[in-house]
């Protein structure tokens, strides 16, 4: 809905200086919009909650052609829209903490230090998701929580992923057998209080960058 209603005044403003909008700028995703020229031009239009059959009224339809809007139903357009713009700027800076800590030596001061600052960028991210977007599910929450009792453990991070039936949460974290044990004591903590089965994804598999891939047609 917040993508629409930018785009509305996109075409609005560049009507006003005598040009036409003939296609999306931000290419059909909110994460390519500035985040500076979202605070400073287009978040001050976006009402904080809107109904939908208002929204249809006004705009029509959403570019998501997944979803769909029920006209009974009263969206919080301003947040919603405030995580997808604000995600690109926190997965940017992950990354960047993250090479930074790559590049030095393990178990130092510093790289800690970088580890430390890409999981709190995870935990800003998990909040937004859940307060902002309003999505996640209370088992994740619950997993987040978790995390940061562990930290001394070596845990830097969590946050929800957004896939897995509900939510899987990705952890930032140690290796070693202090990192294993305070994972075991979480995972049983975690089952204890929610009465679910835990799984466990460990490490990550070379992807089709390494292995190539297979391309299969029918006829």
């Amino acid at each position: 809905m917040g993508h629409r209603i930018i785009l509305a005044k996109m075409k609005q403003m560049g009507e006003a200086s005598g040009h036409v909008l003939t296609a999306d700028p931000m290419n059909g995703y909110l994460a390519n919009l500035p985040l500076e020229d979202y605070k400073q031009y287009f978040r001050p239009f976006l009402p904080e909650k809107m109904r939908g059959d208002q929204f249809i009224a006004t705009y029509g339809m959403t570019i998501d052609t997944a979803t769909r809007i029920e006209p009974a139903v009263e969206y919080t357009v301003q947040s919603a829209t405030d995580h997808h713009v604000h995600e690109p700027t926190r997965v940017r800076n992950f990354v960047s903490f993250i090479e930074k800590a790559n590049a030095l030596e393990p178990r130092t001061a510093e790289r800690s230090r970088y580890l430390d600052m890409a999981g709190h960028l995870m935990y800003a991210s998990h909040v937004s998701y859940t307060r902002d977007a309003l999505l996640g599910a209370d088992e994740c929450d619950l997993l987040v929580d978790l995390v940061r009792r562990y930290e001394r453990e070596g845990y830097y991070g969590a946050k929800i992923t957004g896939g897995g039936q509900g939510g899987t949460v990705a952890i930032l974290c140690n290796t070693g057998p202090r990192t294993d044990e305070g994972l075991a004591s979480l995972m049983a903590e975690y089952q204890e209080r929610t009465g679910r089965q835990t799984t466990l994804f460990a490490g990550s598999s070379a992807g089709a960058w390494s292995v190539g891939t297979a391309v299969v047609s029918s006829q």
